[in-house]
């Protein structure tokens, strides 16, 4: 095998393609470690595993360049019943224990262990909080699913460089919150979401692979960082945004107690904000290509 591979633990996500197409052409051998049926593609090889047992998945981690984690059940597809949140915080928490574990008794260890977060670790804050690397954790469902999932990292081996990307909304033309918030413009009944003026801290889905990669290539990154473009915006800038660029009118609010009644508790995804920017990134010289939302809106819709 050779020394030259990457391991992307949940993978197969939009996120994980994108990085595993990025990683193939920069020359790397990926193996995703995924749930569904094992099988190659042209730009990773899929490697079956349950993100909780030890199994034949252990030999790809020896000798990898890095471990990448992005294990977790979709916090956005379905209403939060009891048993459906246990399974957002033990998808994430679990699997992250079990790769740390794995490492640890590892006899030529991964270089570099990288692993997902989210800015939901800050909970709801007012737009005149600024929450960098160094803010403490919020106490809402996601804040403390983000405190757990970070927390599994701990004990990680010192001699493995660790790094935790706290990503922010990312924007995508065909999976996330882009789009399911423009299609309402494309059928003229797009708005505002709740008060509007809760704060969205979002980066391009590119700008976030480029971050993976950037701690991946760079042995000087190392602990925690933002992964939120420098501009974050109101919520209720982006949903004008959306109808500029699609020329549409943005004038069909939802209002909070609606969301809160059509979602749940999952509502306070749209509803609860944080200003998250990327100090670190941008202080060890990380370049963004989308800066500003609307650029980054119509490279997308358009």
């Amino acid at each position: 095998m050779s020394m030259k591979h990457i391991v992307i633990a949940g993978g197969s996500g939009f996120i994980g393609t994108a990085l595993a197409n990025i990683l193939h052409r920069s020359g790397y051998k990926v193996y995703v470690l995924s749930r569904k049926e094992s099988k190659d593609f042209e730009t990773y090889s899929r490697i079956q595993w349950d993100a909780t047992t030890i199994g034949d998945w252990t030999k790809y981690i020896q000798s990898a360049k890095a471990v990448i984690q992005l294990t977790g059940a979709n916090v956005g597809t379905k209403r939060w019943s009891e048993q459906y949140k246990q399974e957002i915080l033990s998808s994430r928490v679990d699997s992250t224990s079990l790769l740390v574990s794995v490492i640890n008794t590892s006899s030529t260890p991964p270089e570099a262990f990288i692993s997902a977060s989210g800015v939901g670790f800050y909970g709801d804050s007012p737009n005149s909080i600024i929450c960098d690397e160094r803010h403490i954790n919020g106490t809402d469902f996601l804040a403390n699913v983000c405190f757990q999932w970070e927390n599994a990292t701990r004990n990680l081996r010192k001699d493995v460089r660790k790094v935790i990307i706290r990503i922010g909304v990312v924007l995508d033309p065909n999976e996330g919150a882009l789009a399911k918030l423009a299609l309402p413009y494309k059928f003229f009944v797009g708005g505002c979401l709740g008060s509007g003026t809760q704060m969205l801290s979002w980066i391009h889905r590119e700008d976030l692979v480029n971050v993976f990669m950037f701690a991946l290539t760079n042995s000087h990154v190392e602990g925690i960082y933002n992964a939120t473009a420098p501009n974050p915006v109101s919520m209720k800038e982006f949903s004008s945004t959306i109808g500029r660029v699609l020329h549409r009118p943005s004038i069909f609010p939802v209002p909070s107690f609606a969301l809160r009644l059509l979602l749940g508790e999952m509502s306070g995804i749209v509803l609860l904000g944080q200003n998250a920017p990327p100090r670190r990134l941008i202080a060890e010289g990380f370049q963004f290509d989308y800066e500003k939302i609307e650029p980054a809106i119509r490279n997308l819709l358009q």
